[in-house]
């Protein structure tokens, strides 16, 4: 970056995000709800720094931006698309993000390539299970009974604790009535309308199929990491 004019500026690291299924489909365990409503809720308001940069174009002036990621990441035409499970995915092919990762991997764009795939294969099942018939059916149920409990707005359980999330932030304590109430709510139309019970099992169905397809790539994949690991520099492993 230095010899393109910009001084390289570190990102915070955030552990990468994926779906969870456990809270896409949401809990089915009304005894657990009706003794401990949401636990782990915070009944203290987040802060802005919390929540660190991501990327290290966002703390890059305005004016500077263009420059600094083209610099980074290579041009649209350095871009690299590359088929995984579900679809495509546009990745940088060229700037000092590639070049510094010609020094860890001997094929830097295959590696990139199996990254995408690995971190997209639990998505993928997601997804995949998202879209089967029962599975809708089952959302559609749970939406109708909480409708009827008063959340016509919701649409889905990974929804209900920034609901609670909102409640406490009003003022009401995490095991409060309304909180506790809702917590019990979701869990009797989640166990009613069989959600989790017919989802999950078709999400770990969805998974070991993805092993048996992708899994050589995956065991490449994690050679290819190794393999950079023992090329760091002592100390920055």
């Amino acid at each position: 970056m230095a010899r393109k004019g910009f001084e390289f500026r570190a990102a915070s690291y955030v552990e990468p995000t994926y779906d969870d299924p456990a809270q896409i489909f949401g809990t089915d365990d009304v005894d657990y709800a009706r003794e401990f409503g949401f636990l782990g809720l915070s009944e203290a308001a987040p802060t802005s720094s919390d929540t660190p940069s991501s990327s290290a174009t966002e703390q890059v002036p305005d004016s500077m931006r263009e420059g600094y990621s083209r610099a980074l990441f290579g041009t649209i035409d350095d871009e690299v698309t590359f088929e995984v499970p579900g679809g495509q995915l546009v990745v940088p092919g060229g700037g000092c993000y590639v070049e510094a990762l010609e020094g860890l991997f001997d094929d830097p764009l295959k590696y990139l390539q199996y990254q995408s795939v690995v971190t997209n294969l639990d998505n993928t099942a997601i997804s995949f299970v998202l879209s089967d018939p029962g599975v809708v059916d089952a959302f559609r149920s749970y939406q109708t009974c909480m409708a009827q409990k008063g959340y016509a707005d919701l649409v889905a359980p990974d929804e209900v604790p920034g609901i609670a999330a909102s409640l406490v932030a009003q003022g009401e304590s995490s095991t409060g009535t309304r909180v506790m109430e809702l917590a019990v709510a979701d869990a009797t139309c989640n166990r009613d309308a069989g959600l989790r019970a017919v989802a999950m099992p078709k999400v770990a169905e969805e998974r070991a199929r993805s092993g048996e397809e992708y899994g050589a790539l995956v065991d490449e994949y994690e050679q290819m990491l190794l393999a950079a690991v023992s090329r760091l520099p002592a100390g920055e492993s």
